[in-house]
């Protein structure tokens, strides 16, 4: 097992077993909580008119506690991520890169903690970075090129 595989299982199992505490909205420059309207577990980003499910595949997000629980779908490669995107039903999708930095960036990091509480892996994204290559986005470091046939990683659907 690789050191990057095992340093995201590390990552996923913290994520999963913490429960969530609610952050405070960020009112950080760039992304004003007012940006994003809470339905149940999916979060309408109103600037963008995209909606994001609160909680990558695997976990439900349970509304009384403010978090998602129950275990982590973890996709192996850009094939089995996108295929359980669009298992999710009519319009789920991978987030492009662009996307996911867009509500995981650096102006909307709190926000985006607050809003989806338990990702903390790197995320699949539709984005290719050539040469057999994919962009993944963690939310600690941002967008990172990835072997699309050999790299872990959370499946974060987004629809139009």
């Amino acid at each position: 097992m690789s050191y990057r595989w095992m340093s995201i299982a590390a990552t996923i199992l913290a994520a999963c077993s913490t429960p969530s505490k609610d952050v405070p909205p960020s009112e950080a420059a760039g992304c004003p909580s007012e940006r994003f309207v809470l339905r149940g577990d999916q979060v309408l980003d109103v600037q963008t008119h995209l909606t994001w499910r609160r909680c990558p595949l695997g976990p439900i997000f349970d509304s009384s506690v403010g978090s998602c629980s129950g275990p982590m779908y973890v996709a192996l490669t850009i094939a089995d991520a996108k295929a359980a995107a669009g298992r999710s039903g009519s319009g789920w999708r991978l987030p492009t890169s662009d996307e996911i930095a867009g509500i995981a960036g650096p102006a909307c990091k709190e926000e985006f903690a607050r809003l989806f509480p338990t990702v903390g892996a790197p995320i699949w994204t539709s984005s290719s970075a050539g040469a057999g290559k994919i962009y993944q986005f963690d939310p600690s470091s941002g967008p990172d090129a990835a072997d699309e046939n050999d790299a872990a990683g959370i499946v974060l659907p987004v629809k139009k």
